[in-house]
């Protein structure tokens, strides 16, 4: 039975729980206790005091923590139930924050998903690794930017070798692209076969529009490609965040001064000012 199916009937088998009666299950007023917990719930240990004076025993009910941690509506009740599954399974706290992070659009304070980010940190056997990361990446995540920061999150040598698995199913380009940012910032880590792979993984995402295009000109030479044209692609590209443009413009405004001509890009005012200010302050 693979993962996603295991976490459905995990979730489903919630209902037929006993020793909780239905008003037990109300997170509304789970939340609201939790919110108003005069101890600080900064820990897993305070988390799990807290639940357990409201819901004895279910600081080591896997079921009802698993419920509580894929909460949506309820944020406090999802912290609290992530906090302490962390505790108790570390890999299934582990599967459900890399789902978490890769599917959110914090629209919420950021502080709601540090439980989630501190799981990516716990030490899971590599084929658990690599079968939960694989399970995510076939999409784009919703928000690069959380994405950029969970990856950031996880074990080098599981992350480059997930990444130049020939085992591993297909991912996204963006995706892909995300891991090798990280990777390229820790070659040091790397061995020579992983150094090897990654600069194959490189020139792999150099013909993808978007982030896997502003990932590559941030790691390459520029020489592999036609630069001028391949900069005004990722300049006019309104899914590639700012500060990556930012961060390509800061690396080649000395190469691009006098070639690149901004007037022309089919971008707002707004930007085409912006971009003349970067090429103005690094070309210097």
């Amino acid at each position: 039975m693979n993962t996603v199916r295991i976490l459905i009937a995990i979730v489903a088998s919630i209902a037929s729980f006993q020793g909780f009666g239905a008003d037990d299950l109300n997170w509304g007023k789970l939340e609201t206790a939790l919110e108003n917990e005069p101890e600080d719930l900064s820990t897993p240990g305070m988390f799990r005091s807290a639940l357990e004076s409201r819901l004895p025993g279910a600081g080591s009910n896997t079921n009802m923590l698993v419920e509580m941690a894929v909460q949506t509506t309820y944020p406090f009740v999802a912290m609290a139930g992530i906090s302490v599954l962390s505790q108790t399974s570390p890999e299934l706290a582990f599967r459900i924050s890399l789902n978490r992070l890769w599917s959110s659009t914090n629209n919420g304070s950021v502080v709601l998903l540090l439980p989630y980010l501190e799981c990516l940190t716990n030490r899971i056997a590599p084929d658990a690794f690599e079968s939960a990361l694989s399970a995510v990446v076939l999409l784009e995540p919703r928000d690069v930017r959380i994405a950029i920061v969970a990856i950031r999150q996880l074990q080098v040598g599981q992350l480059a070798g997930w990444l130049i698995s020939d085992l591993r199913p297909p991912s996204s380009a963006t995706a892909e692209a995300l891991v090798i940012d990280r990777l390229e910032d820790d070659r040091k880590l790397l061995t020579s076969h992983q150094l090897l792979g990654l600069q194959a993984k490189l020139q792999y995402i150099k013909s993808y529009p978007g982030i896997p295009r502003a990932i590559y000109l941030l790691h390459t030479d520029g020489f592999s490609v036609p630069l001028v044209s391949s900069v005004e692609a990722m300049a006019e590209d309104i899914t590639v965040d700012i500060t990556l443009k930012e961060m390509v413009f800061k690396k080649y405004s000395k190469k691009l001064s006098g070639l690149l001509d901004v007037d022309r890009m089919k971008i707002s005012g707004k930007e085409r000012e912006r971009i003349k200010r970067w090429l103005d302050r690094y070309s210097q």
